[in-house]
């Protein structure tokens, strides 16, 4: 009964967030009923996950055949996912299998994570101590995570760096 409440209580919405239908659903609902709810619809084919809007980096369900009658979707721009953001443990399994690591800073071009890196943020500095990437995309990697450090008024610094702009 609940799950069949939230189904319709989303039938018209094309994207959503699992914030917006935890507000939406209100508090009578737990966020695992949402939760449930979205990979149910995931399953069915019903719905794609991803990051689906421009300028909101967080992860997204949309409706499917809406999604693919869009006459085009353009490209979100490259990002770094901090270890602290909401949705860092949504890529774990990801950073484990690709990077070899637990918790680290998370480099995206073009939709794809290319890169991972592990970095101290102290006095406003970044500093790198540990990089891992495909050696093909590792300027890609390098340009993201500068534009990361600019757009964070932050200064870029460390080893692994050093190492890198030495090749």
């Amino acid at each position: 009964m609940k799950q069949e409440y939230l189904r319709e209580l989303i039938e018209d919405i094309p994207v959503i967030t699992l914030k917006q239908f935890e507000r939406l659903a209100g508090r009578p609902f737990k966020p695992e009923d949402v939760m449930d709810v979205l990979k149910q619809l995931e399953d069915d084919g019903v719905f794609i996950k991803g990051f689906l809007l421009e300028d909101i980096f967080e992860i997204c369900w949309g409706r499917k055949e809406m999604l693919e009658n869009a006459s085009e979707l353009p490209f979100m721009r490259d990002f770094v996912l901090p270890p602290s953001d909401p949705l860092a443990p949504y890529f774990s399994a990801l950073l484990r299998e690709r990077f070899g690591f637990g918790s680290a800073y998370l480099v995206f071009h073009n939709e794809d994570a290319i890169a991972a890196f592990k970095a101290n943020t102290r006095n406003n500095i970044i500093d790198v101590t540990d990089f891992v990437t495909d050696p093909k995309l590792e300027k890609e990697a390098v340009r993201v995570i500068k534009e990361f450090a600019w757009e964070h008024n932050m200064p870029l610094r460390g080893k692994v760096l050093d190492r890198i702009r030495g090749r």
